[in-house]
């Protein structure tokens, strides 16, 4: 054999013997650079998930080259409004992942199963949130690779249709009058929505529906877009001053037919000025310089509760105030009345000619909230009577003194006793000289 060609194939050998030496250290220790992670979504439950609802999401992940993947960790990234629940980790380990060998023969073919539980925030609204998955792995050829964003599917009924503001015509209504109800309904979905149908629940409140029923339908709505409803609403006459709660119910559908419900709740405010009365009740005091008791009372004639009440009387030219000047009555409700009494001293009045009576002005200031806790301070008069002596004798208002001729029969009276008296002292006194 030629020398050359000997020198040849002994080259070859060595070429082929190294080859066999270098690779097949590779493919014992699974170091093939070859190997690569790829996964799959194969599944979420609920699908779609709503706000606050727990949701399910699989994945199946595999070697999608030859060798060993060794001692790979697959690790989750959700986004808001995704996150995990209690006890969820973000990572998962899953051991190697083999397919074919270097040189083609099977080994035990390994698909590992990623399963995680996450809360959906209840403020979420509709649309796609992304999920990222990374993945690390022992082989030191091993570059890696970017696995795909997935989409988790979040729909809410809720969100879809929202009651962006409401308000009304004149802010506050008064008992017995009417007013508009006006109600912005805003689509914040990606999707159009139809068929809306809003009713209002007047069944615990004293409100009745002008021109209309309390059901008002819209045909569409588009994303993004607004519309305004309104109502004519009459207030019964006897309604009291304080926020009323009205529900709402809003049936509606989706461009795919699919109905959602939503139920809300609107304030319409009702107003009253307060008002009340002022009295005199009692008075001990009917002529001047004289002290004496008088009674006041306050009665709420309005629709609006008066809370936290106190009533003061001032002082003024005409008279004084002995001892409190103000007492508190707490709340009084409408209809209903209190009292507080006060010690006067009433000083000199001059009276007109021929008068026989003078009112005396008491200033009296109250101050209170209303059913909204608005602070109100009011400053009032109550007339007290005055009366001349004469006139307080002739009206029995106070007791009168003796007349003249009752001095008279008085004094006959005491001399006949006092010579009754001294005639039988005298005839004592006889019996016993004898």
């Amino acid at each position: 054999m030629n020398k050359k060609i000997i020198m040849c194939l002994i080259s070859t050998i060595l070429i082929v013997l190294l080859s066999c030496v270098v690779f097949g250290t590779s493919a014992a220790s699974g170091i093939i650079d070859s190997s690569y992670v790829e996964a799959s979504l194969i599944g979420q439950n609920p699908d779609p998930a709503e706000p606050g609802d727990i949701v399910e999401i699989r994945f199946n992940v595999w070697n999608g080259g030859y060798g060993i993947l060794e001692n790979v960790e697959f690790q989750l990234v959700p986004e808001w409004p995704l996150s995990f629940v209690s006890g969820q980790s973000s990572k998962i380990q899953v051991g190697d992942l083999k397919t074919e060998d270097f040189y083609g023969d099977k080994v035990d073919d390994k698909t590992a199963l990623l399963f995680y539980r996450l809360k959906v925030d209840p403020s979420a609204t509709t649309g796609d949130y992304q999920v990222k998955l990374k993945y690390t792995v022992e082989n030191k050829f091993n570059q890696g690779q970017k696995l795909p964003v997935y989409n988790i599917r979040v729909e809410s009924s809720t969100s879809l249709l929202d009651i962006e503001s409401f308000s009304t015509i004149p802010e506050k209504i008064k008992p017995g009058e009417s007013g508009e109800l006006l109600i912005k309904l805003t689509n914040k979905g990606g999707i159009d929505l139809k068929d809306l149908k809003l009713k209002l629940d007047l069944n615990n409140v004293d409100f009745s529906p002008i021109g209309s029923t309390n059901e008002k339908l819209v045909k569409s709505l588009e994303r993004d877009h607004s519309t305004v409803i309104k109502y004519n609403l009459l207030a019964s006459g006897n309604m009291k001053a304080k926020e009323y709660q009205i529900p709402i119910d809003i049936e509606f559908e989706d461009d795919d037919n699919n109905a959602y419900d939503k139920n809300n709740t609107v304030t319409i405010l009702m107003d009253s000025t307060p008002s009340y009365l002022l009295n005199l009740e009692q008075s001990d005091v009917f002529v001047s310089n004289t002290k004496g008791k008088v009674v006041i009372s306050l009665s709420n004639t309005g629709q609006s509760d008066l809370k936290y009440l106190n009533l003061e009387v001032l002082d003024t030219d005409s008279y004084e105030v002995l001892g409190k000047r103000s007492e508190y009555l707490g709340n009084l409700e409408s209809d209903d009345f209190e009292t507080a009494d006060f010690q006067l001293f009433v000083k000199k009045i001059n009276f007109i000619e021929d008068n026989e009576k003078r009112n005396v002005p008491l200033n009296v200031r109250i101050s209170y909230k209303d059913s909204y806790n608005t602070d109100y301070s009011d400053e009032g008069e109550i007339n007290l009577p005055i009366y001349t002596k004469s006139a307080a004798k002739k009206y029995d208002l106070v007791k009168g003194g003796m007349s003249g001729v009752q001095i008279f029969f008085i004094l006959i009276i005491i001399a006949g006793v006092g010579y009754y008296i001294y005639r039988k002292k005298r005839k004592n006194n006889n019996n016993n000289k004898k």
